[in-house]
């Protein structure tokens, strides 16, 4: 589940891919967090046809999934919250990737008998 900006319109979906467009009463940020959710991913399942290690969703079993529709209010209060997660959430993996880029090649640095100063 994935969101998919604006800017893509009229890009050609695959076969693996099923594009799910909100209508004016449902902001994509909300359905979005629905589906990712695990009530979400739930209902995904149980719709879902499986094999040994595929899951096969249809169109039509996604949209069976009931979606509650809060007041647009709400949802926009929903999208800013996500948004602001989401943020945070690419901040702190960038930040984790750069420490361990660093404890890497302190590493490095001390596997060649190199140290390095402060």
């Amino acid at each position: 589940v994935a969101s998919i900006p604006p800017s893509t319109a009229g890009a050609l979906i695959s076969a693996n891919l099923i594009a799910v467009r909100t209508g004016p009463q449902l902001l994509p940020a909300v359905l979005l967090v629905l589906l990712q959710s695990e009530a979400g991913q739930r209902a995904l399942l149980l719709r879902g046809q499986s094999s040994t290690s595929n899951l096969l969703l249809t169109p039509k079993a996604i949209g069976e999934v009931s979606i509650p529709v809060p007041p647009l209010e709400v949802q926009e209060q929903i999208a800013a919250l996500v948004s602001t997660a989401e943020q945070h959430h690419v901040a702190a993996v960038r930040a984790a990737d750069q420490r361990r880029a660093v404890a890497f090649a302190v590493a490095v640095d001390l596997l060649r008998g190199q140290s390095r100063q402060r």
